[in-house]
């Protein structure tokens, strides 16, 4: 690494952060895969492949990656890279998007797949997505100690359902909304996609998002079209 100027901080006391290895260079090539450690708020400033011929370890094509705050693993012989994305205002170094891609060798050279956004789990404060057509916005919600919220609601405004304990369904008359707010830099969440959050379970057909609660299957289907039906009673 510090061969090819590759270390972000050489005088770091463990400049190379994660090291793999494999045949990350085709069959029966003898591979190896590092990041560079970074000294502030992001671990890593980028990571290399080189594979070892002739004597010496060489930096293989397409092997120099100099992505802020990735980290990689091994898949067999493919490295799949974890990356951070910033939402709307926030810095890297608050950095909440997550996504990865798989690097792979065509026989010359490492290529990657496109990024993927990997779904957040378990509890957060905040997270927004869109039906597929961008047409549905939802946000899940969690405010101090008070019990998770999830709200969804259609892009004219005129249409929404919140979940809490129950099902609160909002049909706005004209001139009025049913929501005041919409993120436009919210993610869409796949066709055919699940999201299970902060006690919430949620899916999207093309124009349509389901979202129930885990403990008691209540819960509702809106449509981009502002049908809402209630689930579970």
């Amino acid at each position: 690494m510090a061969r090819y100027h590759l270390l972000s901080d050489p005088q770091l006391p463990q400049p190379v952060g994660q090291l793999l290895c494999g045949a990350f260079a085709g069959p029966g090539s003898r591979g190896m895969a590092a990041t560079s450690a970074h000294g502030v708020c992001v671990p890593f400033t980028g990571w290399a492949v080189f594979r070892y011929q002739k004597g010496s370890w060489r930096l293989v094509p397409g092997g120099n990656q100099p992505t802020l705050g990735s980290t990689i693993s091994r898949a067999g012989t493919t490295i799949v890279e974890h990356g951070l994305f910033q939402r709307g205002n926030e810095s890297i170094c608050l950095a909440s998007g997550k996504r990865s891609r798989v690097w792979h060798w065509n026989g010359s050279r490492l290529v990657a797949d496109a990024w993927a956004t990997e779904l957040p789990t378990g509890t957060v404060q905040q997270y927004d997505f869109y039906s597929p057509d961008r047409k549905v916005w939802c946000q899940i919600s969690k405010n101090g100690k008070s019990p998770s919220d999830l709200f969804c609601g259609t892009k004219d405004y005129m249409h929404s359902a919140t979940l809490k304990s129950v099902v609160t369904v909002c049909h706005a008359p004209a001139n009025d909304v049913c929501l005041q707010n919409w993120n436009p830099d919210a993610e869409v969440l796949g066709l055919g996609q699940k999201l299970t959050l902060n006690g919430f379970r949620c899916s999207t057909e093309a124009d349509a998002v389901t979202c129930a609660a885990v403990a008691t299957g209540k819960g509702f289907r809106i449509s981009s079209a502002g049908e809402i039906t209630r689930l579970g009673g």
